[in-house]
């Protein structure tokens, strides 16, 4: 079975686990890249309320209200270089996928130095 958390950020990790995942991947869709501050109170027309759903957003103020945290953009998890590392099958499906050649996904797989290069570092 596959991790839903695979990938996410050890903060946003801690977050699902404590809460939801939906929670924490929103968070990271709506937020990434920002420093959010949680408070301990919000009404229903507060930004987490109106991102996560009045619910979602008291379960995560119940359970890290008060705190400032750096949310992550995720870029990461978007990488195609990632994507292909994880992915299974065969090159051509995977590059049909990801919609790269599959040249690329077998050099991304198979890492390996071109002899015909010259080394720029002894």
């Amino acid at each position: 079975m596959k991790d839903p958390l695979k990938g996410l950020p050890t903060f946003l990790r801690e977050i699902a686990e404590t809460t939801k995942a939906e929670i924490a991947w929103r968070l990271m869709e709506t937020f990434g890249g920002t420093k959010l501050y949680i408070p301990k109170v919000i009404d229903k027309d507060h930004e987490l309320s109106k991102a996560l759903g009045f619910e979602n957003a008291q379960s995560l103020i119940k359970n890290f209200g008060g705190i400032v945290e750096d949310i992550p953009n995720g870029a990461a998890l978007r990488s195609k270089k990632i994507a292909i590392h994880e992915m299974e099958g065969s090159t051509k499906k995977i590059a049909r996928e990801l919609g790269v050649t599959e040249r690329w996904v077998r050099m991304v797989k198979n890492p390996t130095l071109d002899e015909r290069q010259e080394k720029l570092f002894d």
